[in-house]
């Protein structure tokens, strides 16, 4: 009877961890159709041949595919998988845009993809995983959706403004440019400067909003 993936990948395991040079080592294992992929960092090529023959020993195991890296003296590396699952959770956990982007990682480095609505997502999302460890690089992939979300937060924020009673909204502009609001005109004060940036910071999300806003005098 042939054994399954899921028994083989067990039984793999089991070899690995048998082996005493292997104790330390960080080795992922995945397993299709029979063949077994070894994935991760050993301290030398002659650990790597080690893993190699223990996974070729498994009964069931029609070929072995070596995805094992050098580890760099000193270093200490993380399996592809571990870091993609690590990425993963990190975006999902921090940003609630988590959830629209893709995540690729070969031989550590990562890659990410997807559409996000504001140049700030973009590149949050790349400061939050660079410093992951295993992570050696991040390649930002990640595209921006068209400007109109910021003409629709420029009209939330106008409506902010106008909720003011104070304001004089005929001295007062609301403006995009690129994915940033930019209040310009006059105020009366430095109360209703400062009421005016609030109001528009507080409808403006992740949105930069840029105060211009002068004080009559």
């Amino acid at each position: 009877m042939r054994s399954t993936d899921a028994e083989l990948h067990r039984r793999i395991l089991a070899e690995l961890e048998s082996e005493p040079s292997l104790k330390d080592q960080e080795i992922g294992v995945a397993v299709h159709d029979g063949v077994a992929t070894l994935s991760g960092y050993v301290d030398s090529y002659a650990q790597k041949a080690v893993a190699v023959r223990a996974a070729a020993r498994v009964s069931g195991v029609t070929a072995v595919a070596l995805g094992l890296h050098l580890r760099a003296p000193g270093q200490r590396g993380r399996p592809d998988t571990e870091i993609a699952h690590a990425v993963a959770d990190e975006l999902q956990s921090r940003f609630q845009h988590g959830d629209e982007l893709r995540v690729k990682v070969e031989d550590g480095w990562v890659t990410l993809e997807g559409e996000v609505e504001l140049f700030t997502y973009r590149q949050t999302s790349e400061e939050a995983v660079r410093h992951l460890p295993g992570v050696r690089g991040v390649t930002n992939a990640i595209t921006v959706k068209p400007p109109e979300l910021v003409e629709d937060i420029r009209a939330k924020v106008e409506a902010a403004l106008m909720k003011l009673a104070h304001l004089d909204m005929k001295r007062i502009s609301v403006e995009t440019e690129g994915n940033k609001i930019i209040l310009r005109g006059t105020v009366s004060s430095p109360a209703e400067e400062r009421q005016a940036r609030e109001a528009a910071r507080s409808v403006a999300g992740e949105v930069v909003v840029e105060d211009q806003l002068l004080i009559a005098t």
